[in-house]
């Protein structure tokens, strides 16, 4: 069920992440065809560069509207069907994961990710 303000969002949300996928693969095609000593794959500062962007990715799962409408949902099935379930160790774990989920859904560490 996505009103007019989710579907703008989701809208700026692809726009984001396309943008994202885009600078990814030119950073990727850049690398390749550098032809200094250090060039490519072989440059550490470029090989951790593509990793740094490659990790932010999964930080849109946490981004708004994606979170609300698919990412927190199934979070919280999982939550109830599995964690829930387990003694002790369940409830331990459960609170940790939100809790990590929520600090790295915080925008300021997000983008410092």
């Amino acid at each position: 069920n996505w009103s007019s303000d989710s579907r703008n969002l989701l809208r700026a949300w692809v726009l984001s992440l396309g943008m994202d996928l885009v600078s990814i693969q030119l950073l990727q095609r850049t690398s390749r065809r550098s032809n200094n000593s250090y060039g490519g794959y072989g440059n550490p500062v470029m090989k951790e560069e593509l990793r740094h962007r490659k990790l932010r990715l999964f930080l849109y799962a946490l981004r708004s509207p994606i979170w609300s409408h698919t990412t927190a949902p199934m979070l919280d099935q999982f939550s109830q069907r599995v964690l829930q379930r387990v003694p002790i160790l369940g409830t331990l774990i459960e609170t940790f994961l939100w809790d990590w989920i929520l600090y790295y859904q915080h925008p300021f560490v997000a983008e410092e990710a």
